[in-house]
């Protein structure tokens, strides 16, 4: 029985292999009732077998008119920036982005400025249950460049997705693309970066087409248009979200089923580090 059940697992991996895909190794359990069968008897076999998921469509729904992320199945997630380049004449300026599922807090994964290689390089990891729903939120300041104090920050409305348009400037705050996708075609302003920088290593040699791992997504952020605003570039968060099966991650669900105190949001807002620079508002 050992041998059948190594042969199952080795035929499936050399097939995937075969065709040119990452090789799928099943993984589950073969018992029966006896160690030894006897001729003209009968013995009972119980077995389970999981083949994990090759495309990110197995683990996720995701809807593309209010961009949501719905858990098909028990899976961990990564969040990742790419690039953040939410600026005003060329100046950075504090830009704060976060996620939720279920009933969870507010999550920080990027709360910095678009050259802070600190926060840049921060990535959170977090398991979503089947049937919830991943939803990201964004803020982008007015004002808030490495000058100005904390107190003195005006901010934007909160941008989130999975809630509709009802909310004041929350039209489309985010563009979710997947493998083979093409990047939407908007116009970046003049001395900014463009996306397609900031995904050079993700795109095929057409520079628009998407080629990211196939259980991977590309999340592109708008912190304060709407998307009819042909302003929004859709550039000031560049996101990889990655995803797996729970039991294939080493990530811990961050969310104990339990809500903060009133006025607590979760998550984390660390305060940036202080660089002068001139003073102004955003785009």
């Amino acid at each position: 029985m050992k041998l059948t059940k190594l042969f199952t697992v080795a035929f499936l991996s050399v097939a995937s292999s075969a065709l040119g895909e990452e090789a799928v190794i099943p993984t589950g359990f073969l018992d029966a009732s006896a160690l030894l069968v006897r001729e003209n008897s009968s013995v009972d076999l119980n077995w389970e077998v999981k083949i994990p998921a090759t495309r990110v469509e197995e683990l996720v729904d995701i809807s593309g008119d209010d961009p949501t992320v719905v858990a098909r199945d028990d899976v961990a997630f990564t969040v990742r920036m790419l690039g953040v380049e939410y600026a005003h004449q060329s100046e950075y300026v504090l830009a704060w982005g976060y996620y939720t599922y279920a009933n969870s807090p507010w999550y920080t994964f990027f709360w910095g400025y678009g050259d802070d290689e600190y926060s840049l390089a921060n990535q959170s990891c977090d398991i979503l249950r089947t049937g919830e729903k991943l939803r990201f939120g964004f803020r982008g300041s007015k004002n808030g460049f490495r000058s100005v104090e904390d107190r003195d920050r005006v901010w934007f409305d909160h941008r989130w997705t999975g809630t509709g348009p009802s909310y004041h400037r929350n039209e489309t705050p985010a563009i979710i693309l997947k493998n083979g996708d093409t990047l939407p075609d908007r116009v970046t302003p003049s001395g900014q970066i463009d996306v397609s920088n900031f995904l050079a290593s993700y795109l095929e040699d057409d520079g628009r087409t998407v080629k990211i791992g196939p259980k991977d997504l590309i999340v592109l952020a708008e912190l304060n248009r709407d998307f009819d605003d042909p302003k929004a570039d859709y550039q000031d968060f560049v996101i990889l979200v990655s995803f797996t099966e729970e039991e294939n991650s080493d990530c811990i669900r961050r969310w104990d089923g339990t809500r903060p105190p009133q006025g607590g949001g979760g998550g984390s807002r660390p305060a940036p580090r202080p660089t002068p620079h001139v003073p102004g508002l955003p785009e």
